[in-house]
């Protein structure tokens, strides 16, 4: 059986979630969408890069069974969207699309692309910087550990406030 999620744009990417009944997808028009398989419906939509075409997007959650109820309470409601060329990474909040913490690699170039991506168990980020020769990796820890920045002074080193 096949399902067509009709979109008003170009999908750049798309995620699964841990559970396997939703999907995420970044599209040109700006927008971030979150569709419910089951009833092939948009559940969420929002604009994580003020517009800017979304050129990533991942579900921050453990897709094994065996780490599912690991001592991260938070960690599977969270998702990683990438913006102009991935050189802006942003973590949001899936329940009420607030962000919670920005990455923004500052080389000058526009033609400069970073690969984004999760380890399997959700622990790690990795971004790969193609003009640098250099990986990033990035423990992600969850809200409660980290509140929203709204919410406090200190942040992270090489993070800025959404």
């Amino acid at each position: 059986r096949a399902v067509k999620l009709q979109h008003p744009s170009d999908v750049l990417d798309l995620g699964f979630s841990p559970d396997g009944f939703r999907i995420a997808t970044a599209c040109r028009d700006g927008k971030a969408r979150i569709w419910d398989l089951a009833q092939q419906t948009c559940v969420t939509e929002f604009s994580p890069h003020n517009g800017d075409p979304v050129f990533r997007i991942l579900f921050v959650g453990v897709r094994h069974e065996q780490f599912w109820n690991d001592n991260r309470p938070g960690m599977n409601s969270l998702l990683v969207t990438g913006g102009q060329n991935n050189r802006v990474i942003k973590l949001w909040n899936r329940q009420d699309s607030a962000c919670l913490q920005s990455l923004t690699f500052l080389l000058g170039e526009e033609k400069v692309q970073n690969v984004v991506e999760l380890d399997p168990t959700s622990s790690f980020l990795f971004i790969s910087n193609t003009n640098a020769s250099s990986v990033y990796v990035l423990h992600l820890q969850p809200p409660e550990i980290h509140p929203r920045q709204e919410e406090t002074n200190q942040l992270p080193p090489d993070f800025t406030r959404c």
